[in-house]
């Protein structure tokens, strides 16, 4: 008799255990839900607001002091973006014919903090922005023209 109880109240914490564990899948399937749509979510007004931040920079003959500006606008978005941690809505720059700037697609802090000493302010730049499915920026091109 005495096994018996010991048995059932076994099975009942394990059922216990299964269920908290249960409970908290659930939870986290939730929360990573909200983060993976966050993007989609955003209204066309959030969306067109927060492209605005980039989307002004676009064009030909653009100052490198306007470029550097457009990079330090970029730095401070992807610091913003992984304290919230919706690196996903981080934006990537790529540089051509720049000298010394990286030459591979990147969203890294410290990557475009070096190409932006790399701009130089008696050239022009031709700026190219490029938005993802999701309608948000996803990735800049900045070309050296002279």
């Amino acid at each position: 008799m005495e096994n018996a109880t010991k048995a059932l109240m076994i099975a009942g914490a394990v059922l216990i255990a299964i269920m908290l564990i249960s409970v908290s899948l659930f939870i986290f399937n939730s929360a990573q839900d909200t983060f993976n749509g966050a993007a989609s979510k955003m209204s066309s007004g959030e969306k067109d607001m927060f492209n605005s931040q980039f989307t002004g920079y676009e064009g030909t003959n653009k100052a490198g002091s306007t470029v550097k500006t457009l990079i330090s606008a970029v730095i401070t978005n992807n610091h913003q973006m992984v304290e919230e941690g919706t690196e996903d809505k981080c934006v990537k720059m790529e540089f051509d014919k720049v000298k010394d700037a990286p030459t591979e697609v990147t969203s890294d802090v410290k990557a475009l903090e070096s190409a932006r000493t790399k701009i130089i302010s008696g050239k022009k730049y031709t700026v190219e922005v490029s938005t993802a499915s999701s309608g948000l920026v996803d990735t800049i091109k900045v070309t050296q023209t002279n």
